[in-house]
């Protein structure tokens, strides 16, 4: 993934989990996951996975939902799909 890429898609992530999980000054890293991001629990993650596809024009596959639930492999998945 180009540094530029990753950046923006982080800055996108930050955006939609800022706002999915009503936290406004979330600063999130590769490592974080469920278990360390307040709020980020099943439900908000349904919300998140509709609010980056809405946002990126993509969809993910149903399998890929419950594999990205960390902020590294959803980063993977978002690259994936807004490759040209």
């Amino acid at each position: 993934m180009q540094p530029d890429q990753k950046q923006s898609l982080m800055g996108t992530l930050e955006t939609v989990f800022r706002s999915e999980l009503d936290q406004p000054d979330l600063k999130l890293v590769a490592t974080d996951d469920m278990d360390s991001v307040t709020g980020w629990d099943s439900l908000a993650h349904v919300r998140i996975i509709a609010a980056l596809e809405a946002e990126l024009g993509m969809q993910f596959d149903l399998e890929e939902i419950d594999e990205v639930a960390s902020v590294a492999k959803l980063l993977a998945a978002l690259q994936k799909h807004t490759a040209a």
